[in-house]
């Protein structure tokens, strides 16, 4: 099994790891558990906007103010 590209030069920069780590994979979710109360007139879906490299970048000098973006 060959290790997932992206994650493998995300060692040691914090903008590759955690919240802040490279989605994979696009997810539609339905029924999701509800705590409290959703307003009657929000209608819509939830986007993260944010960086997500589309290839393994270089974890030395990768900044997530740079390169390629997703919405």
């Amino acid at each position: 099994m060959n290790p997932d590209p992206i994650h493998a030069f995300a060692s040691g920069n914090r903008y590759l790891t955690g919240n802040f780590a490279p989605v994979e994979a696009e997810t539609t979710a339905f029924e999701l558990k509800v705590t409290g109360h959703i307003p009657e007139a929000l209608n819509g879906r939830f986007l993260r906007v944010g960086p997500n490299p589309v290839t393994a970048p270089d974890a030395m000098h990768y900044h997530w103010f740079g390169g390629t973006g997703m919405a």
